[in-house]
């Protein structure tokens, strides 16, 4: 069922997946509620409030129950580093200098909405299927070679790739060691993202 985009309809979702999110980190979220943004193409995060789209977008209801747990991903970065930059902090007309920015803001997030969170919330059936659609175009991206350059959402594959590998590797605690101190590990290059095996093993999590 599609319903639009607006504030009551994802302070719902956020409603109910705050109390569980926190109970699974074990940590009280920086979440500041819900308010409606000035950005017309679909939810976004800064300072710990999740903006919805202004005019409201007409989504399925499992799409926006989905995207409300990637949103609560980047609140969960925010919350274990506060240095964690918010996507408004970028600036994405020169993405030359900022792509790789946005693929570490946007992969990590991803990893939380689509692998961590729904084993801690009470997701719906489907959205549970979308989310496994989501990690298997994630993953074609990867096996092909679709990434950095065919976009976004190839982009946010990248990103996907390295977090998801940590997450595998390490568990919950590496990945939250690793946000909390990733300013004293190497920064990743392109290569790290692309291929995550060799950039793992110098990693002390």
């Amino acid at each position: 069922m599609r319903i639009p985009i607006t504030v009551e309809a994802t302070r719902n979702y956020a409603d109910i997946f705050v109390p569980e999110i926190e109970k699974g980190l074990g940590m009280k979220l920086d979440y500041r509620g819900v308010e409606e943004g000035r950005d017309v193409r679909g939810l976004y995060t800064i300072g710990g409030i999740i903006y919805t789209p202004n005019p409201p977008l007409s989504f399925p209801e499992e799409k926006l129950e989905m995207g409300v747990l990637h949103e609560f991903g980047h609140i969960a970065n925010k919350t274990i580093n506060p240095n964690s930059p918010d996507l408004i902090e970028l600036n994405l007309n020169d993405m030359e200098n900022d792509m790789w920015k946005y693929i570490h803001n946007e992969g990590s997030a991803e990893v939380w909405g689509l692998d961590i969170f729904p084993e801690m919330c009470n997701v719906s059936e489907q959205c549970k299927k979308i989310i496994d659609t989501e990690r298997k175009i994630h993953e074609n991206h990867i096996q092909n070679d679709r990434l950095v350059e065919h976009g976004f959402s190839s982009a946010i594959s990248t990103g996907y790739n390295l977090f998801r590998s940590i997450y595998i590797n390490y568990g919950l605690d590496g990945l939250v060691n690793y946000i909390k101190h990733m300013h004293e590990f190497d920064t990743p290059k392109r290569n790290d993202f692309l291929f995550p095996d060799p950039y793992l093993e110098r990693l002390d999590l």
